[in-house]
């Protein structure tokens, strides 16, 4: 029968030189989108500048009569 190999971690060491080399092991976090830019994607879609039209026409029609 095999014996179990017991594995341990980096020493303590070992950890400070690998952070030295490579830095810290820590996420950025994502860049947020602007306020502005999430509300101006919502008129990309086609039904929403459609009705934009239609509305507009709308208000141009009832604003003539």
């Amino acid at each position: 029968m095999k014996a179990k190999k017991h594995f341990t971690g980096l020493s303590d060491a070992q950890v400070i030189e690998s952070r030295r080399i490579y830095g810290e092991n820590i996420l950025t976090p994502p860049k947020k989108e602007p306020l502005w830019k999430l509300f101006l994607e919502k008129f990309e879609d086609p039904i929403i500048r459609i009705l934009l039209i239609a509305a507009f026409l709308s208000l141009g029609i009832a604003i003539v009569n």
